[in-house]
């Protein structure tokens, strides 16, 4: 039996759909189990993917995030997490320098943002940028699933609060240039 090359292409494309989704899977079971080196590991996979930016950023902002992970850190443990926190601090400028942020998929399962049906965005509650935005001078309409934001004040919003995420990562893993045998070229990469 001959299978066209449109089969294959189908069965190619179904079957990337489901490791990716079982990837997924893992990275939320690795989150609430706290499993800093499988989330290392599939936020690199994700990053070399280049397929899902959000679960690539979600995974590496967990490992990243763990202030004491980063005391703990042998030299040599942190030089080899340097190319994934690399990857990590890419691709959070790139979401930040988004042209426009709001319609950039990525960015809203990143920050679970929602289209609304008045051409602005719904922002869930208990969300980094619901916070932002509940001291924000933006005008709101409150719902109870979140806050909806006009469409034209998003993008600014959006980029804060990327910066905001990886200014706190960047503290955070700057406390590794105290550790004794730090190589000194990559400890140039975090003064402060």
């Amino acid at each position: 039996m001959i299978v066209t090359r449109s089969v294959q292409t189908i069965f190619y494309n179904l079957l990337l759909t489901l490791i990716n989704q079982l990837a997924q899977i893992s990275m939320f079971q690795a989150i609430v189990s706290m499993d800093l080196s499988r989330l290392l590991q599939l936020g690199r996979n994700f990053c070399l993917e280049r397929t899902n930016p959000a679960a690539a950023i979600l995974c590496l902002d967990h490992v990243f995030s763990v202030s004491h992970q980063a005391t703990s850190l042998t030299g040599k443990q942190a030089t080899s997490n340097l190319p994934a926190f690399f990857n990590y601090a890419r691709l959070l400028k790139k979401m930040a320098l988004s042209p426009d942020a709001s319609k950039d998929l990525a960015i809203q399962k990143l920050l679970g943002i929602q289209p609304s049906s008045n051409g602005g965005f719904l922002i869930p509650t208990r969300t980094e940028l619901h916070t932002l935005l509940k001291g924000s001078q933006i005008r709101l309409q409150v719902t109870d699933k979140g806050m909806v934001v006009p469409g034209q004040k998003l993008p600014e919003a959006i980029k804060v609060s990327l910066r905001e995420r990886l200014g706190r990562t960047l503290s955070l893993v700057g406390v590794v240039e105290r550790i004794k045998d730090w190589p000194l070229s990559a400890n140039v990469l975090f003064i402060r």
